[in-house]
This record gives structure tokens, sequence and C-alpha cells, in this order.
């Protein structure tokens, strides 16, 4: 009919052959799976590539899921591609050329938000954030979201981003919703943005699949409150003196204490999260330490004994940026980070500097005490 036809049926009898370069996806795939080598047989550069016959697709990316994230397909846009409930959304991006630049794609994402433009050196000045093993430039804003189609925007929205020039591409990570959820997902932006990393082919990865079960794993759920919290965990420790359990633990971490105005927690995700120079300059930076600590300058930190691995021991003051984005000065950050085989352990405190300082003998032997349960 669209081609003018409309005489009844047509029998079609061409039977187009499958390439040199293309493969059938295999039966265990996921939909994602799928989609990468149907939409990407050749695997092109902006796009999941291609898997050998037979096998599972071979994303670029890896990444770790945050809880509470649903992966969803992704597209010729988008390699990773996220929702968290209703309305928010998270995708993370590679294009061919710079886009116009860091500024352009900063004022088109302010221009989504109903926000008039900054100027180069504004930009310049924005704060970073680790992102691929580079200093990705950070956006945090808020407005009335109308997105690429423009039009009524959706009014008390928040966005955070992520922009990063390298050489002839540029990549991006978004984050849009309401702003009381995008508040609360905060942490995990951070936690997925600092994970993203290329992986070597044949390796298996958090958000692949392997014979058709799922291979994403999540961190533990939060232990029951009390001191019953250790036996709801893997691993157990010594609870510092006047150290008191926080109400409404997080599914995001093993236990939460309170120390006065201090709070300190235990987290654990598996695989290396980025790795501990992206983790210890994501730490920095949200203590509005911009300028990141080089490989080098990683490596003479102080350490301590954590679960028999010397582990790298951060210790930071300045103007504190909380997950729901409201800045406290005069903080101290301690933290550390304990590499495993197959996770990475982190130890963080953070509150005003005058009484964290007080901790960090208390918040040393609560590290040096950690054991495995059992």
């Amino acid at each position: 009919a669209g081609c003018g036809k409309n005489d009844g049926p047509t029998e079609i009898t061409l039977v187009r052959e499958v390439g040199p370069r293309e493969t059938a996806p295999a039966p265990a795939m996921t939909s994602i799976d799928r989609l990468k080598v149907l939409t990407n047989p050749a695997g092109m550069p902006g796009m999941g590539p291609g898997a050998g016959a037979g096998a599972a697709a071979e994303a670029e990316f890896a990444w770790t899921t945050p809880p509470g994230w649903q992966e969803i397909a992704p597209n010729s846009m988008r390699l990773a591609n996220f929702k968290m409930g209703a309305e928010g959304e998270c995708y993370f991006t590679r294009l061919g050329g710079t886009g116009g630049g860091i500024a352009a794609n900063v004022n088109r994402w302010r221009g989504q938000m109903g926000l008039g433009p900054m100027s180069a050196e504004e930009v310049l000045n924005l704060p970073k954030q680790p992102l691929l093993g580079a200093q990705a430039v950070l956006i945090d804003i808020e407005g009335a979201y109308a997105g690429m189609g423009g039009g009524a925007g959706k009014a008390d929205w928040r966005m955070l981003g992520l922009v990063l020039e390298e050489g002839a591409q540029a990549y991006f990570v978004k984050l849009t919703g309401p702003k009381a959820l995008v508040a609360a997902e905060r942490e995990n932006f951070d936690i997925f943005s600092a994970s993203l990393h290329a992986h070597a082919p044949g390796h298996n990865h958090n958000h692949e699949t392997t014979a058709g079960a799922p291979a994403r794993q999540t961190p533990p759920p939060a232990p029951a409150p009390g001191r019953a919290a250790a036996d709801a965990s893997p691993l157990d420790w010594d609870v510092p003196e006047g150290w008191m359990l926080a109400a409404g633990q997080s599914v995001m971490r093993v236990v939460t204490y309170k120390a006065g105005a201090a709070e300190c927690y235990i987290s654990r995700f598996p695989g290396t999260v980025g790795g501990v120079e992206a983790n210890i300059n994501r730490w920095r930076a949200q203590m509005g330490r911009s300028q990141p600590l080089s490989p080098v300058e990683i490596a003479e930190l102080p350490t301590l004994s954590v679960l028999g691995k010397q582990s790298p021991f951060l210790k930071v003051t300045g103007t504190y940026t909380s997950m729901g984005g409201a800045p406290a000065s005069a903080y101290m950050m301690l933290g550390v980070i304990c590499p495993m085989e197959t996770e990475t352990l982190f130890v963080k405190m953070t509150g005003p500097e005058s009484e964290v300082s007080a901790q960090v003998d208390n918040f040393a032997a609560f590290c040096e005490s950690l054991k495995e349960s059992g």
C-alpha cells in the first residue's frame, strides 16, 4: 500500500543472507546484549560493540549498577541507560568529536533547565570529578527541565552531569529527575561515575551475563539495628567507645555509626568501583579539593592495615558537599579504601573538623579491627 499497490497480499521471496561481519545473538543473551549485537554488529564507534558467534556481546565499558537503578536497553546514543523511580533517569554517552566543546555542552544542559549560559571563565572554574581516569567537569543545577525537546519545563527538577573531553571524543554522564529524587541518588551517581571503566574483552563484568544468568551484584543489605549488625555481615569489628549505631541503616552501607556530629560507615561493592585513584579523588572533590592527587601522591598516602592489606588512608579538610548537595564548611573527612579480590571495601567518616579530628585514633582502630566473621 505504501508503494501505491493495494491489490491484496504480495508474496516476498527475497531472502537476506547474513554478511560476514554479522552474527546472530546467542540464545543465552539478555535483551540488552541482544540489542547491542543487532544494532551494532560491526562494533561501530559510539555504540556497544558486537559479539563473536555464539558468545555474549562484549560491551566496551563496565560499571557498577547502584541498588534501585533499573537498567534499560541502550540505544545508538546511550551506552548505559538507567531509570530510577517514575521520573528519574541516568545515562552514559560517548560521542565522536567534542560537540562544540565543554562550555557549549554545559550551556546546552543549562538551557534544558531554563537557565542562562555561563561564561567561558565560569565554566573553567566549575568543580571537577573523576571519570574514566580523568577529571570531568561537574554541573549540579536546578530549574524547569525541558529536556532535548524543549517546550514547557518540569518545575523543581535537578540535573547532575559530567562532561569529559578526551582526544577526539567526548563522554557524558547525566542524571535528571525531581529535586528530592536526585538528592537521594547523589551518592549513587558518584559511585556509578567512579566505577565506569573500559574493560578487557573476555572478562565477565557485573552488568553482563554468563550463560543466561545475571552476573550483577549489589551491595549487601543493611544490617539490623543493634550490635547484631555484625551478625548480618561477613565482617566483624570492635566499636570504639562513645560510638552509637545510627538509626535508619542504609542499603548502601554495611553499618553506620555516629560519634557526636560525626558519621562513620562501612560500604563494600563488587569489583574495583573505578579503582583507588578515582575514589580518593572523588572523596577529595566532595571536600572542595578539585585538584586531583597523582598516582605517585596517592602511593605516598599513609596506610592502615585493613583485613591484612595496607590500605590508603585519606585525611582531608574543606567544605564538604553532602549527598543532598548542601555544602558544610570547616569539615573533615577520613577515608580508607581496601581493594580485595572480587570487591572493594570503603570506610569513611565525615563531620565538623573539631569533632572528626578528635576521632582519628578511634577511626584508625576501628578500621584495623575489621575481620572476616565466622
